[in-house]
């Protein structure tokens, strides 16, 4: 696949709370000829949720399991009773013709990518959003929670935090510090898209 592709594909990698959304809104607003990967879920949309504006494709469970079938995602996976794919042609497009495509992926489509993708035209960025606590603190400050949701959230959290060894960058947006994590990471897409 490394003599077809020109272009770079940067996985974002975080835990809930970190503030990536913010960092991923930034960097749209600074780069809006980029590419942004969206995302087919199995969920229906959460209340004022507009599928023309976000990040995620809603889809049968149906037409997923046929898009599976086909091997039309570069990965997927199950969060919440959910499943979560990247259709892989949106970002092989990109890829091939030289673009760049950003993307927000859990650890665990990180490792599938990581097996399909070359590493010269990959980058995974990491967010580190601080502790626990202080992500929690962020979390229920967003919305209200069951402590079975915190629970998830807390387990995930400490799965992502074994993702940072994956990362070939890691941005930190610790509490007051989120002016300097969105100068970071335009750095990193500034160095990507230099490169290119």
């Amino acid at each position: 696949m490394n003599d077809i592709l020109s272009g770079q594909f940067v996985l974002v990698m975080a835990p809930s709370g970190s503030g990536k959304s913010t960092l991923i809104r930034d960097i749209k607003e600074v780069y809006p000829d980029m590419s942004f990967a969206r995302t087919h879920t199995t969920r229906v949309p959460r209340p004022g949720e507009d599928p023309q504006t976000g990040t995620y494709d809603f889809v049968s469970n149906e037409t997923f399991d046929a898009n599976i079938a086909a091997g039309a995602y570069l990965e997927w996976a199950t969060f919440g009773g959910h499943r979560y794919g990247t259709p892989a042609a949106d970002v092989l497009n990109v890829l091939k013709s030289g673009g760049t495509v950003l993307k927000e992926m859990d650890l665990q489509g990180v490792k599938q990518v990581r097996a399909l993708i070359p590493p010269e035209h990959l980058t995974v960025v990491y967010i580190d959003g601080g502790s626990w606590e202080a992500l929690k603190e962020r979390i229920l400050a967003r919305a209200p929670m069951s402590a079975e949701q915190l629970e998830l959230r807390k387990e995930r959290f400490l799965e992502e935090e074994k993702g940072k060894g994956e990362a070939d960058v890691i941005v930190e947006n610790h509490d007051g510090n989120v002016a300097k994590a969105k100068e970071r990471f335009r750095a990193c897409i500034a160095t990507i898209r230099e490169r290119l």
